[in-house]
């Protein structure tokens, strides 16, 4: 049997539509951990062990990029649009948001910010 991780389709979900950004960020969180991808997405960089967990990271970096990118109202995809990882787009969204206070992404995807 499948698990969710692999299932494509996303849960109903209220888009980012530019005033809803709390609860959307609370949304988005739980999928994102539903789906395995949060841990990964609180790591700005790849791990410096094997070739194949730095290829694991920049895939679910680009799985978490997607959840995030369609989860937005198509007004608010150009926040993301130029981002090349998960971390990036969620500071980014943050900042935007105006949520964000942060130093950079580093610091956000700590945990500060999606």
């Amino acid at each position: 049997m499948p698990s969710d991780k692999d299932d494509n389709s996303l849960p109903k979900v209220v888009k980012l539509n530019g005033s809803n950004y709390h609860e959307w960020k609370e949304d988005i969180k739980m999928i994102l951990i539903m789906k395995g991808y949060w841990r990964a997405l609180l790591e700005d960089k790849p791990p410096r062990d094997k070739e194949e967990v730095i290829g694991n990271w920049e895939n679910v970096q680009e799985q978490c990029l997607a959840v995030i990118y369609l989860s937005c109202e198509r007004d608010q995809k150009h926040l993301i649009s130029e981002a090349e990882t998960g971390a990036g787009s969620g500071h980014t969204i943050s900042v935007s948001s105006g949520d964000g206070t942060c130093e950079g992404e580093r610091e956000c995807a700590k945990g500060h910010h999606i």
